[in-house]
């Protein structure tokens, strides 16, 4: 067998640089794929989060202001009503700015500055489900209801350490996907518990579920289950959630079958009744 020369080793050695700097190539441009892509999908979603509630708050003002310029008196309830439409779908929309802007913060590897104070888990949760049930309907499969299960006024309350704005998002995220993906004859059902040194927040739904193989993926940013096709949505809910969850110290975890519904569990940190007056709350927690 003969060997190989001089030149032939040259020869050799330069086309492996060329390969190794065509391969370190290709893997630069799959990256800059991605990245463009990834940004597409931010734009895509920041327009379509960001246009409903504008549409909607645009709309409403354009109602008064017709029945203004006519002259016609403007009763005190119907105006009620649409002012009550206009802020809900003002705090849908600084929702969702607040949604993107942490969200491109989590991209850069930034923690969020949290506000962490003493909340009442039960009450927040409370608050929430009455706000998805008011405002649920035209882009879920059907109305729906919640049902809440916790600690009432008289009962020692569920107390955690948590951002209150990013908290009630995290909640609003969960049930709301399990009222937008649930037929309106089968209420969701939320549970709020003490469990051992922590808190639990359980949401059940009997929606259309998501397929066993999808499973891993639902807190990918941008990733939507096949069984959402039809139903408006970004797919950046449950990624968001689990940033905030995990930065609070707690866990959140999905299980799901399709057309059996979903099961969303929160699990944070509790904080003992009567701590709060011993302590102040931690602040800008990182």
């Amino acid at each position: 067998m003969g060997r190989f020369s001089a030149r032939d080793e040259r020869v050799i050695a330069g086309l492996a640089a060329q390969t190794a700097i065509a391969m370190d190539n290709a893997r630069l441009y799959r990256e800059a794929r991605a990245a463009l892509a990834l940004r597409n999908d931010f734009l895509t979603v920041a327009a379509h989060d960001l246009r409903s509630p504008l549409t909607n708050m645009l709309g409403r003002v354009q109602l008064v202001q017709a029945r203004a310029r006519r002259g016609q008196d403007i009763d005190a309830a119907w105006l009620a009503l649409h002012l009550d439409s206009f802020v809900g779908s003002a705090k849908r929309l600084l929702a969702t700015v607040d949604e993107l802007n942490d969200m491109a913060r989590m991209e850069m590897g930034e923690a969020l500055d949290l506000a962490v104070e003493d909340l009442d888990l039960g009450a927040l949760t409370r608050a929430v489900a009455d706000e998805v049930a008011a405002g649920s309907g035209a882009q879920s499969l059907g109305a729906g209801t919640v049902e809440v299960a916790a600690p009432g006024p008289a009962e020692t309350p569920v107390v955690v350490a948590g951002d209150r704005g990013r908290l009630a998002r995290v909640l609003q995220n969960v049930i709301g996907n399990a009222v937008k993906y649930s037929p309106s004859s089968a209420p969701v059902r939320v549970e709020v518990r003490a469990e051992g040194a922590g808190a639990v927040v359980v949401a059940r739904d009997q929606g259309v579920g998501i397929p066993a193989a999808e499973l891993p993926r639902v807190f990918e940013r941008f990733f939507r289950a096949s069984t959402a096709r039809g139903i408006k949505g970004s797919g950046i809910g449950l990624s968001g959630a689990k940033a905030i969850v995990e930065q609070l110290g707690g866990t959140i975890a999905v299980e799901s079958a399709e057309g059996q519904g979903t099961t969303v569990t929160i699990t944070l940190p509790s904080v003992p009744t009567g701590a709060s007056d011993q302590q102040p709350a931690e602040e800008g927690r990182r």
